[in-house]
């Protein structure tokens, strides 16, 4: 800013420093004072441990600001719930799957090695459903 006033006329700089002075006293003027209070609403269950790590960010970032962890009580075990569901249901499908196959099909997966088309076929037709 200095070399861009050294440049300049001092009639320009005069009016470089009016217009910044403006700025500067329109920014105050709308300056306005919040809550310092940060509210964070989990309505998933247990809430993930990275929950902790943000609220040590928001805490190192706006150290004047308190945290408040809202949780839902009746619905504290919703999320371990779903992870489990998610994980028996994927387990459940991959038994159908491998149930489904034959001894030949079994192999050519386990040997990675290329599925016929009628193979290839009837691997779509068993994610497809």
């Amino acid at each position: 800013m200095e070399k861009l006033r050294a440049d300049v006329s001092p009639v320009v700089q005069d009016n470089i420093s009016e217009i910044i002075s403006s700025l500067h006293s329109e920014y105050k003027s709308l300056k306005v004072e919040i809550d310092k209070k940060i509210h964070v609403i989990w309505i998933a269950g247990a809430p993930p441990e990275t929950i902790t790590k943000y609220a040590k960010a928001y805490k190192a970032a706006y150290p004047d600001f308190s945290f408040n962890l809202w949780i839902d009580p009746n619905a504290f075990a919703a999320y371990e719930f779903n992870s489990q569901l998610k994980s028996v249901a994927l387990e459940h499908a991959k038994s159908e799957v491998i149930n489904s196959l034959t001894i030949e099909e079994l192999n050519v997966l386990k040997n990675k090695e290329q599925p016929d088309d009628g193979f290839h076929a009837k691997l779509n037709s068993l994610f497809e459903n």
